[in-house]
């Protein structure tokens, strides 16, 4: 916490072979503006933060930011504060959101072969459900499980963490399913009002012709887009920095736009 007369900002990290990271096991973090903050009280913060490290015996200070639409004064200032406290980037992620319009429809903003697709999704007789029980919720975390594993992504919420997430968070869960067959499946968190984030999604195997993930897609948005909110996150299409193509290409297609997500750390031994 940093306090003047008041407080004026707080954020929370971890350590991890001493080094100090922000955030601890999340995708992004950002100090939680209390009270407004002008840029030097964002510096003095900085310097405070750096000077606790120091003490602390911290071999470096690690900030991953979030992208630039969650707040862009707020994250903008403070980035420019750490590149001006000798933070250094270290890596630049690519991440993927839709902003919301409901005056646009879905299919406006697809490329030409994700329309493709989603018409050969919508002629294969699927069926998209809002999971509303917990055995509903866990067979939908069970695809995404199968489709991590048989890409070789990481899945870094077990089951378990995803129950003890969702008792205390808002959120939504989604089925996509043929002839009683879960075939695709989405784990969505409200950030706030305007925002939602996927943390996860995916199809399972045997099942790519049909093209589930397109029309998961076309449910997804179309059920935040009557929700009202702003932006809907789909995440990273980057491992520390380094991009996996074909995904951003598919996010590109089904109507994604493209921000940075900067990663930044100072070394103090």
């Amino acid at each position: 916490m940093f306090k003047g007369k008041h407080y004026k900002m707080g954020i929370a990290g971890g350590v991890i072979n001493q080094e100090l990271q922000f955030p601890y096991s999340a995708p992004f973090a950002m100090p939680e503006i209390i009270r407004e903050s002008r840029l030097g009280e964002m510096e003095e913060a900085i310097q405070l933060l750096d000077t606790y490290a120091q003490t602390n015996k911290m071999a470096s200070v690690t900030f991953r930011l979030p992208p630039f639409f969650y707040d862009e004064s707020n994250i903008s200032k403070m980035q420019t504060v750490l590149l001006n406290e000798e933070y250094q980037i270290q890596e630049c992620d690519l991440n993927f959101q839709f902003y919301m319009n409901n005056q646009v429809q879905y299919i406006d903003i697809l490329q030409r072969n994700a329309k493709k697709n989603l018409q050969r999704a919508q002629g294969a007789d699927f069926d998209f459900v809002k999971c509303i029980g917990e055995i509903e919720k866990k067979r939908a975390y069970q695809v995404i499980q199968k489709n991590r594993c048989r890409k070789g992504y990481p899945l870094r919420m077990s089951w378990e963490q995803v129950q003890e997430t969702i008792r205390i968070t808002e959120h939504d869960i989604f089925l996509l399913n043929k002839k009683g067959k879960d075939v695709a499946a989405a784990i969505v968190f409200c950030v706030n009002k305007d925002v939602y984030q996927v943390i996860y999604w995916g199809d399972i195997d045997g099942y790519s012709e049909e093209r589930p993930m397109n029309l998961l897609a076309e449910n997804v948005y179309e059920f935040y887009q009557q929700k009202g909110i702003h932006v809907l996150d789909i995440g990273p299409s980057t491992e520390n920095g380094v991009p996996n193509y074909g995904l951003c290409d598919f996010k590109e297609s089904i109507g994604c736009q493209c921000s940075s997500k900067y990663t930044l750390k100072k070394f103090f031994q």
